[in-house]
């Protein structure tokens, strides 16, 4: 079989909706309790035969050891029975055997590094010239699932040791256990070992993620899965409607109830995640959907800081300011979006705090650093991470603070020129697009009028950021320089006793996770929010 696959649905009028499987695509399965999901990812397990591999969310996730210990033709007798019992009706919230899956995941791990092993000898040893430089490009299954985590926002590394016992490392933390992960961190594993050991075309049947996985973690790691394999392809079952809403392009089947004697389903199929009815939000959220619009994407610092910091709200990247002042104002004035309470948070860019004052009032918070990037960086943070970093290797919290701010600022000098003009770049920017005249405006406007003086602002702003140099000002320069563009975030990590500026920003979100005093430390330095916001 391959891919794209075409299934029909029994639909309860006794026809059948059409649903496509297509390779590097995800579908959604979305519905309310009790409208099916979970027997319906059986029934297409049953029509996909061989080719799907099934997930359960209310199954234990368990790995009792760290290592496998059942043989290759037991593991190959249990997958035969596993495809069998996967499609099974009385298996659909449960599965038997737990302890012997879990096996079964530490087996296929050990078997896809070795046949990784036995190709690169095969490579070695065959004749002719070896292509060292291809050899090195090709990454183990372990290195791709690694990739995969790190990207996804997972803090830990996997690797097997000697004796084949399967290992986790959280940033510089000794070596433990696979068997003592979270349970969002073993789902996440398996999840990876199961897309990697799969057959081309094949189709990964996921039920419930969100059960295991928080949301700000999942999204990333499903479109990690589809970049790992896309040859493959996912259908993911799910209540969460942020999970189709991150992809867009990706079909929905709609379901808002089933019968039970003849597996049959009130069902409809839409191209995308803007066509969900409001009756299906309702049916599902409950209530209207808590949103926060903001700058950047799904990649950024920020996606998973504002996460972390504001409690029970759907945050969505869109891009630049504009984007978000314009989803804020739509969500909130138009019909179509009535499901949702919505807010923006974008940088300040130099507005004034009478246009602060104004966009607050219309539910968009301006933050007070020129990146929320920086906030990891601003002297209370750095002061946080002191005390912890003294905790483990001794020394005086505010000496190692003050070195830190001073070997920043030292090393931020030399590209004073360079920063300040990007500074003024995003004011410049702010006031020219604001002069730009709106739509119902445009047969009154004769000409567009910018006051503003480029190269004034220039020696102004390069002027005050020489001055808070001298004076080791650092909360100056985080409010008013894009730092990340300077080497100031690896000289501060390192000051403070961290390998690298992505350790020391690993270390504060786990510190924002752990901590509520210091979460609402950072959340003072956002300045003043939009009402409603924050519960």
């Amino acid at each position: 079989m391959t891919l794209p696959q075409t299934l029909g649905i029994p639909a309860s009028d006794q026809g059948s909706v059409e649903l496509v499987l297509r390779a590097g695509q995800p579908t959604f399965v979305l519905g309310a309790n009790g409208t099916g999901k979970s027997a319906l990812l059986v029934k297409l397990a049953q029509m996909l035969g061989g080719l799907a591999r099934r997930m359960i969310a209310s199954r234990p996730i368990i790995l009792e050891s760290d290592a496998p210990e059942i043989t290759p033709s037991q593991a190959m007798a249990l997958r035969s029975n596993m495809a069998s019992w996967d499609a099974m009706p009385a298996y659909r919230a449960k599965a038997p055997n737990l302890a012997q899956r879990a096996q079964l995941y530490l087996n296929a791990l050990s078997e896809l590094e070795n046949q990784f092993a036995r190709g690169v000898l095969a490579n070695v040893r065959a004749p002719g010239e070896l292509d060292i430089p291809a050899l090195r490009a090709r990454r183990s299954p372990l290195e791709r699932i690694n990739g995969a985590l790190a990207a996804a926002a997972f803090e830990i590394s996997i690797f097997m040791d000697a004796s084949g016992s399967v290992q986790a490392r959280k940033s510089a933390s000794e070596p433990y256990g696979v068997s003592n992960l979270s349970d969002g961190e073993r789902a996440a594993l398996i999840m990876l070992i199961e897309l990697l050991y799969m057959h081309d075309a094949a189709v990964m049947l996921i039920d419930e993620p969100e059960r295991h996985i928080h949301r700000a973690l999942l999204l990333p790691l499903l479109k990690e899965m589809v970049e790992l394999r896309p040859e493959c392809s996912l259908v993911v079952a799910t209540h969460d409607i942020e999970l189709p809403v991150a992809f867009p392009e990706s079909p929905v089947a709609l379901l808002r109830g089933m019968t039970e004697l003849n597996e049959r389903w009130v069902v409809d199929v839409v191209s995308g995640a803007r066509e969900i009815p409001f009756d299906i939000r309702e049916a599902i959220l409950g209530s209207r959907r808590r949103v926060l619009f903001i700058e950047g994407d799904e990649q950024g610092l920020d996606y998973g800081l504002y996460n972390l910091l504001i409690k029970d709200i759907s945050v969505t990247a869109l891009g630049t300011s504009r984007e978000v002042e314009q989803a804020v104002l739509g969500a909130r004035g138009l019909h179509d979006f009535e499901w949702l309470m919505a807010w923006g948070i974008i940088d300040r860019d130099g507005r004034s705090d009478a246009q602060i004052a104004e966009l607050r009032a219309r539910g968009i918070w301006c933050i007070p650093v020129y990146s929320v990037e920086s906030i990891y960086y601003h002297p209370k943070v750095i002061g946080e991470m002191s005390r912890r970093s003294v905790d483990l290797h001794g020394g005086s919290p505010d000496s190692l603070m003050a070195a830190a701010q001073k070997a920043a600022c030292t090393a931020i000098e030399p590209h004073i020129d360079r920063l300040a003009k990007r500074a003024v770049e995003k004011t410049v920017r702010e006031e020219v697009l604001s002069a730009v005249p709106k739509w119902q405006e445009l047969s009154e406007c004769d000409q567009i009028s910018v006051p503003v003086n480029p190269r004034d602002l220039y020696e102004k702003e390069r002027a005050a950021l020489c001055q808070a140099v001298n004076d080791n000002a650092w909360e100056h320069i985080v409010a008013r320089c894009p730092i990340r563009e300077s080497p100031a975030l690896r000289v501060i990590a390192t000051a403070i006793g961290f390998q690298s500026a992505g350790q020391y920003e690993s270390a504060a979100r786990k510190a924002l996770i752990d901590d509520e005093a210091f979460r609402a430390v950072v959340l003072q330095l956002l300045g003043e929010p939009p009402a409603g916001l924050l519960k």
